[in-house]
């Protein structure tokens, strides 16, 4: 499963040089970090998942055993059954001004019993209390196989603001998050160039573009040449584009358990 993520730009002639900024990345492989905690369902794990006595603890990857790849899991696998209510926050975090994105990837433990959970973003503070209004962004019976996801923070820009990951699962099973990735990126500095990562094709393209040898599956996004977002979502077999306007794009792909490839197309 996914050791890294990362977003490569080369700058002019300047090899390795990058237009991202990582503001915040965790695999979970050096441990859980200090950040908060809340078991606010007061619920008893039951017995079969005794071990995931707190909010969220870590625990080995199911898909690779034996590697030393460890992720955060939290359980709604209650005795009796409940509703979990479990919270995991970010540290604070101090946005860019654009491209500002949240990377994550999760997957449900059993097929039969699909994970449910929330992201929830505030200004003001780290504790339960903070996070108020609605989420920000959902999931819904997650899939029981690693999954990428993205969502855009620009809507916070410029700000310090706090993330936090609600499992509201319902008597289901074992939720698995890991690769958290927050990241703020100018794509064009003057004179950049793209090292284009990506097979896309027809490029240029009118109505539907291509990624050759892409799995179903992968999340990408579609920015324009200042690094705002126009299209993400999820990869089946083409990306929809003919209502973006014409011009150049850079499209991102991010697949479970791959690096972060950006390529450069034209539309039309």
């Amino acid at each position: 499963m996914k050791l890294s993520l990362l977003l490569l730009v080369l700058i002019g002639s300047s090899l390795g040089s990058t237009a991202q900024n990582t503001l915040l990345f965790e695999d979970f492989n050096s441990g859980m970090p200090t950040w908060g905690f809340f078991n606010e369902d007061g619920l008893t794990p039951n017995s079969a998942v005794s071990y995931i006595n707190d909010a969220w603890v870590i625990s080995e990857d199911t898909d690779s055993t034996g590697m030393m790849d460890s992720c955060a899991i939290s359980t709604s696998y209650y005795d009796p059954a409940g509703q979990s209510d479990d919270w995991l926050v970010l540290p604070a975090i101090t946005l860019g001004s654009n491209g500002n994105y949240l990377f994550w990837d999760a997957k449900s433990e059993d097929p039969s019993f699909p994970d449910s959970y929330e992201i929830w973003v505030n200004t003001t503070g780290g504790n339960v209390s903070n996070f108020v209004d609605s989420a920000f962004y959902e999931v819904n019976n997650e899939n029981p196989y690693w999954q990428s996801h993205v969502v855009e923070l620009d809507s916070f820009a410029n700000q310090t603001i706090y993330i936090a990951f609600r499992n509201v699962s319902n008597d289901q099973f074992i939720l698995f998050l890991d690769n958290i990735h927050i990241t703020e990126f100018d794509p064009l500095s003057v004179g950049a160039t793209i090292e284009n990562d990506l097979s896309i094709y027809p490029n240029p393209s009118q109505d539907v573009v291509y990624v050759e040898g892409l799995s179903k599956g992968s999340v990408y996004v579609i920015t324009d040449m200042t690094g705002r977002q126009i299209l993400t979502g999820t990869y089946q077999e083409s990306i929809d584009i003919s209502e973006l306007n014409s011009g150049n794009y850079l499209l991102g792909i991010k697949s479970p358990g791959s690096e972060f490839s950006f390529s450069r197309f034209i539309k039309n």
